[in-house]
């Protein structure tokens, strides 16, 4: 927890995260920061389940990566808060705001900025039971080759938690810098 985003600061290292982990995570709070680069701040590539506590990410800037700024890459991990925070990556062509793979039920994005990214979500198993709400999706400056999206719902390989309970409501899709090959919302495998 630091003092606040514009009292701490912390400059990653290009490729490196300030946390990357293949473990099981109990709980997570990461709040009153700055990011400055790096390939990305938040990364767990734990496969398994992760059903424990809740994963607080809040009140955070996440400024300059070229990767993921805020990913997981397990089969079922509930319960995120992400709230009032600000992605702004360095490019628009390898660069994800929040990437959650798996079963994400419980899981609120709300009140975030997201200013530069080639996807500002990406969510598998369709979002099942994702809460999207209040959120900027803006986009500050031209495109730099692949289409932009700004929320990539993943379907579900099988039928069960394919993505009930899902919602997106009050967010703003800005009309800023807009490419005729960019999305909003887009449902599917691939872009």
């Amino acid at each position: 927890i630091g003092a606040g985003q514009g009292a701490t600061t912390i400059s990653i290292r290009a490729n490196t995260w300030f946390i990357d982990s293949n473990r099981r995570w109990d709980r997570l709070t990461l709040s009153g920061i700055r990011f400055d680069g790096g390939g990305g701040h938040v990364r767990n590539q734990y496969t398994g389940g992760n059903v424990a506590d809740q994963f607080i990410v809040g009140d955070c800037a996440f400024i300059n990566y070229t990767g993921t700024s805020i990913g997981n890459r397990s089969s079922d991990h509930p319960y995120w808060k992400i709230e009032r925070n600000i992605f702004r990556s360095g490019n628009y062509t390898s660069s994800t705001g929040i990437s959650l793979t798996g079963l994400t039920d419980g899981t609120s994005i709300r009140d975030n900025a997201f200013h530069a990214n080639r996807v500002h979500i990406a969510l598998a198993e369709g979002g099942n039971n994702t809460y999207i709400e209040n959120n900027d999706f803006l986009r500050f400056g031209a495109s730099q080759g692949p289409p932009r999206v700004d929320v990539w719902f993943k379907p579900a390989a099988i039928e069960q938690n394919s993505g009930q309970g899902m919602r997106i409501t009050s967010c703003k899709f800005g009309n800023e810098n807009l490419a005729p090959t960019d999305f909003r919302i887009v449902y599917a495998a691939a872009t």
